[in-house]
Order: C-alpha cells, then sequence, then structure tokens
C-alpha cells in the first residue's frame, strides 16, 4: 500500500521545470523592469539637476489632480529618488501585473488546454502542485523585480534625501 499523496506533492519539480522552460523570457521581463529603473534614474539626474527644479516638479504633481490620480498621493517629490520612483512607479506596476498574469496564465490554464497537466496529474503530483509552483514562480519573480530595483535606484547614484 502507499502513502496517501499531499495536495503539494511534486510543487517543487514543477517550480524547476517552470524557471528552466522560461529562463530567457523571464530574465527579459526582469531586466526590462529594472532596466526601465535604472535608466530612469540617470535620466532624471540630468531633468532636475538643482533642488529648485526638484521642488517645482513635486509642485506642479501637488496641484495636478490628473497625476495624483494615475501615480498617486505626492509622497517624497522633494528628493530626486522620489520623482524617479514617481515616474517609473505606475509603468513598473503594470509590468509587473502583467509578467505575474502572463506567468500564471502560462503554467495553469496553458498547460491545462496542452494536455500536459492531465499528463503530470497521472504521476505522484498533487492536486494543486502546478497552481502552487506558479504562484511561487510569480512571488519569486516580484521578489527579484524589487530588489533588482533597489539595486538599480543605488546603482543609478540616485540619493535617498
Amino acid at each position: 500500500m502507499s502513502a496517501p499523496m499531499g495536495g503539494l506533492d511534486g510543487t517543487l519539480p514543477l517550480l524547476r521545470l517552470a524557471v528552466r522552460r522560461d529562463r530567457l523570457r523571464l530574465t527579459v521581463w526582469v531586466l526590462a523592469i529594472v532596466g526601465l529603473t535604472y535608466f530612469s534614474g540617470n535620466a532624471m539626474g540630468t531633468a532636475f539637476p538643482t533642488q529648485s527644479s526638484i521642488d517645482a516638479y513635486g509642485r506642479s504633481v501637488a496641484t495636478s489632480p490628473a497625476l495624483v490620480a494615475m501615480t498617486g498621493p505626492p509622497l517624497g517629490l522633494d528628493t530626486l529618488a522620489g520623482i524617479v520612483i514617481n515616474k517609473v512607479a505606475l509603468t513598473s506596476i503594470i509590468g509587473i501585473s502583467l509578467l505575474a498574469v502572463l506567468t500564471v496564465v502560462r503554467h495553469t490554464r496553458s498547460e491545462e488546454e496542452e494536455g500536459r497537466s492531465e499528463m503530470l496529474r497521472a504521476t505522484v503530483v498533487g492536486r494543486h502542485a502546478g497552481s502552487a509552483a506558479a504562484m511561487l514562480l510569480t512571488a519569486l519573480l516580484s521578489v527579484l523585480v524589487g530588489v533588482g530595483t533597489t539595486y538599480a535606484l543605488i546603482g543609478s547614484q540616485v540619493t535617498a534625501g
């Protein structure tokens, strides 16, 4: 008699398979989002060279209801780092959201439509292992983008204060 199978059995092998299958695609996504932050940080240093130009930008954003609606409340716009985050945040959020949705769909629904998930379920793989692997991969990608964004800001010489 065999041991009962748990719902998450085989999650780590499926996660390794997903990383191996999508290593190029995911690398491009992460580098694009992190690169956007890095290059924006470099560009903002030349676009706002003085504190008075930084303050003028902060005032213009604070008085624009449309910009506040799109980018959120004007926090930290008295620093260059705040301006970079304000300008890049919406694009990064959309990019990370697309990355997450497309990754989860690729490793759940697409697998099901192609018939691969049924073949995997015929082996020793738990019922929820595919979904768990897709969610875990997406969470790891989000953390990787967050860490990369931090280092991109540091590398572009954007100071926090």
